[in-house]
């Protein structure tokens, strides 16, 4: 039970992290904004985030269009699932 919601957890933060910086880096939506719709309590976290992710801060990554340090690449089982909800919002 405990692995399971461990995945689960893990799963929503790479969709968080993968959904974060395509936003990012793909569109001109202000920092404050995208870590509001991420559901960050303040930029502050979000700034937090993206360092740990990628060792860049938010407003880097956006400068340089790309995703920063850490392989940001989907992974397992919802991989799918995740490139569509990627989709959505850049399309949006």
């Amino acid at each position: 039970m405990k692995a399971r919601a461990f995945a689960r957890a893990a799963s929503s933060d790479a969709l968080r992290r993968d959904l974060a910086l395509a936003r990012l880096t793909k569109s001109q939506t202000p920092i404050s904004q995208i870590a509001a719709d991420l559901g960050y309590a303040d930029p502050s976290a979000f700034y937090r985030a993206c360092l740990e992710w990628t060792g860049l801060a938010p407003a880097t990554i956006a400068a340089s269009g790309q995703p920063g340090g850490t392989e940001t690449r989907p992974v397992g089982c919802h991989s799918a699932v995740r490139r569509c909800m990627l989709t959505a919002i850049m399309n949006a």
